[in-house]
């Protein structure tokens, strides 16, 4: 008789063979979306190990353990996606410059060449059987897991980020913080998510999520624009002098970057104090 699997475990499967594929993809041939797709797929082992981690919480940092073989890989699939980020911000900004920025441009390009080899040189160096040790390391943990710890675990994690982010959006919002709020923001809604494909009823109505949507959209907007902003200061700062054009661009950065961070410091302070806590 087949063994019938608890829909945790299904769901890690369905999500370890969609991340074994574009890994397999990317050995061929580094493709900056398949790479961001990949990505996506490690933060979703991260936060499954997190949740297993606080159902299993005799086994000490366990899901620091299990996840170490993908740590670097983790990195460099976030430097290609900060790359994209950086040159799809630039192409749109450059429409209203009055002459295109030549030498940024080979930067970047520069730049997504190095993050483009550090991430090919990585997937080739790290065994396939990686995906296999995963899966058998995971799996003693998740085969018999019930819908009650499951849903006794996602509630810790959501209330430890609502937590987080509270505390956060009661201080002076800086750059760290917003970014911590981002990240988990992003945490919260990937529980949900995991919560709903399982059956669970979600922690938040719909009334609330599209609250939390609409930040999320918000902060991820800021965040393109901070990576902007961090990466074009950094390369005036290696220049020996700064043309109009550059600073033209730069000022444009800051305005949008003071617009942004005002946006995503009002609506995290109403949402974080007002709607979810």
């Amino acid at each position: 008789m087949l063994e019938r699997k608890a829909p945790t475990l299904l769901l890690f499967e369905q999500q370890l063979d969609a991340g074994k594929t574009l890994f397999g993809e990317l050995a061929k041939k580094i493709r900056s979306k398949k790479a961001i797709h990949l990505e996506e797929k490690l933060f979703f082992y991260q936060l499954f190990l997190e949740l297993i981690g606080k159902i299993h919480f005799e086994e000490k940092k366990l899901s620091l353990k299990l996840f170490s073989s993908f740590d670097q890989l983790y990195r460099n699939l976030k430097l290609v996606h900060h790359v994209r980020i950086i040159n799809d911000l630039y192409e749109s900004q450059r429409i209203n410059l009055n002459e295109p920025l030549t030498d940024y441009k080979q930067d970047l390009d520069e730049d997504k060449k190095r993050v483009y080899t550090e991430l090919f040189d990585t997937i080739l160096s790290a065994p396939i059987k990686i995906w296999e040790d995963l899966y058998l390391s995971v799996y003693p943990f998740v085969r018999e897991l019930t819908p009650f710890q499951v849903n006794t675990a996602t509630t810790q994690i959501i209330n430890e980020e609502v937590d987080f982010s509270h505390f956060d959006a009661k201080n002076e919002l800086d750059p760290i913080s917003i970014k911590d709020i981002y990240e988990g923001l992003n945490k919260i809604i990937a529980i949900e998510n995991i919560r709903t494909s399982m059956g669970l009823n979600p922690i938040f109505t719909d009334a609330v999520h599209k609250k939390i949507n609409l930040l999320s959209r918000q902060l991820y907007d800021w965040y393109q624009n901070h990576l902007f902003f961090q990466h074009f200061s950094h390369f005036l700062r290696e220049k020996e002098t700064v043309d109009k054009k550059h600073l033209q661009l730069l000022k444009t950065i800051k305005k949008n970057h003071k617009r942004l961070t005002t946006d995503v410091a009002t609506q995290s302070v109403y949402l974080f104090t007002q709607v979810l806590h």
